[in-house]
């Protein structure tokens, strides 16, 4: 609930400056278009390339993006990388069962690392002893609002992604309770991380809420989120996995 009218809040706020810059208005609504399914730990761990990994999909850091990058000094810093797409590209060569789009962005400390043994130098992206969990999300869609969307997005843990309707993976078919045709589509994203030594997640619990996107007529995208009246939540001490099928599904 709070996650909402935070959102409402921003929104509103963003409203008057995306006008401002003739940038599209983005209009906020509760629907029954789109819910959460069910999620749960898919086993898999996410290493980066360089580190003691098992059961892992190993990402190349270097193919992460460091944000707003206007160009390098060339001298060692910290930053905080994208790794959402090398994320994506790792599943879909290393573990193709598991590929899906991500829900929410996977954004990874790290320092970028200058090699001068290539003419021009270069710069390296390093993330050290960072790993996290693949944790999967299914939705389910009404078929009938699906048709004219533009894509699927998520809130989760701060971040927003929305993911166009073209890369969707193909919807599994499911009734709801009330006989409307639903789609189920399957997503994945990184969750419970640690850095270094420490055992304990960075950050122990992930809130989220998924919307469907539509765009309007003038510049306008609509999104209609998930009218749960709360956001959902999994945390590292308690609830990891839930499963939604008997109050969704027939």
């Amino acid at each position: 609930m709070k996650l909402f009218s935070q959102l409402l809040t921003l929104t509103a706020f963003a409203v008057n400056t995306l006008q401002a810059q003739a940038d599209p208005t983005v209009v906020n609504q509760r629907s029954s278009n789109i819910t959460v399914l069910r999620t749960f730990p898919t086993g898999i761990n996410i290493a980066f390339r360089g580190q003691l990994s098992w059961n892992a999909v190993v990402l190349d850091p270097d193919l992460c993006q460091i944000p707003n990058n206007n160009g390098s000094n060339f001298e060692e810093e910290t930053v905080s990388v994208d790794c959402t797409d090398a994320l994506n590209k790792a599943l879909r060569e290393q573990m193709p069962q598991l590929a899906a789009p991500i829900a929410g962005r996977f954004i990874v400390p790290a320092t970028t690392e200058p090699d001068h043994s290539t003419e021009p130098a270069t710069e390296h992206i390093v993330v050290k002893n960072f790993s996290c969990a693949l944790q999967e999300i299914q939705t389910a869609s009404r078929e009938s609002a699906l048709y004219s969307a533009t894509g699927i997005g998520f809130f989760f843990a701060d971040t927003l992604t929305t993911i166009p309707s073209t890369e969707l993976l193909s919807p599994s078919p499911a009734v709801s309770q009330s006989g409307e045709k639903l789609a189920i589509h399957r997503f994945v994203t990184a969750t419970f991380c640690t850095s270094g030594t420490r055992s304990a997640a960075l950050r122990a619990t992930y809130s989220f809420r998924p919307y469907m996107e539509f765009t309007g007529n003038g510049q306008v995208i609509y999104r209609t989120w998930d009218a749960v009246s709360g956001d959902y939540v999994i945390s590292e001490s308690s609830v990891r996995a839930f499963d939604r099928s008997s109050q969704v599904l027939q």
